[in-house]
């Protein structure tokens, strides 16, 4: 797997960093593309055969270079990934309720299992397994609502305004107090 990519010759800053040339901007909108549509670290890399650590040194750079103006472009990447990531949650729970609809009969190395008529058992196990997976689904849709909530900004805590009146009462002092002659 390559890595980053090694150029003689290369231009590079007063700072010493190199130059981005069209094949680093290029690998960075292939990268920036991909983040945006879910993939992983990994999957980019083996995508674009340069290794997980060159995808992530690219995508950081990216948003470090991402000012007030993009930060929106920043926020919207994420949240396209959390929507593409409940679609496939969507289509996962779709194949889950498919199978969920069908008859699943019990079992053993011997064979289907009947009851004392003569009817195949079902396989109760095997549906509290599935009903399992649509639980854990939908609490994943519900975290990444959760996180496209706080990404939007609209996850802004509660404040309550009391309004008071205090009043005070100082004891031990009165009015009719005479003057000691």
């Amino acid at each position: 797997m390559n890595d980053t990519p090694r150029e003689t010759g290369r231009p590079r800053t007063s700072t010493g960093q190199y130059v981005a040339t069209l094949n680093t901007a290029e690998l960075t909108r292939q990268v920036a593309a991909k983040r945006k549509l879910g993939y992983s670290y990994d999957t980019i890399a083996e995508q674009l055969g340069i290794s997980r650590t060159y995808v992530f040194k690219l995508w950081t750079e990216l948003l470090r270079e991402v000012k007030l103006d993009g930060a929106a472009e920043a926020v919207m990447a994420e949240v396209a990934k959390l929507e593409a990531s409940n679609e496939r949650l969507d289509a996962l729970e779709a194949q889950i309720r498919e199978t969920l609809g069908r008859r699943h009969l019990l079992v053993t190395p011997k064979g289907t299992v009947e009851d004392e008529d003569g009817n195949l058992v079902e396989d109760d196990e095997y549906v509290l397994k599935l009903a399992d997976r649509v639980l854990k689904v939908e609490e994943q849709r519900g975290r990444n609502h959760d996180r496209m909530v706080k990404l939007r900004g609209l996850a802004q805590p509660v404040q309550q305004t009391m309004d008071m009146q205090v009043t005070y009462k100082i004891i031990g002092l009165g009015d009719d107090t005479e003057d000691a002659e």
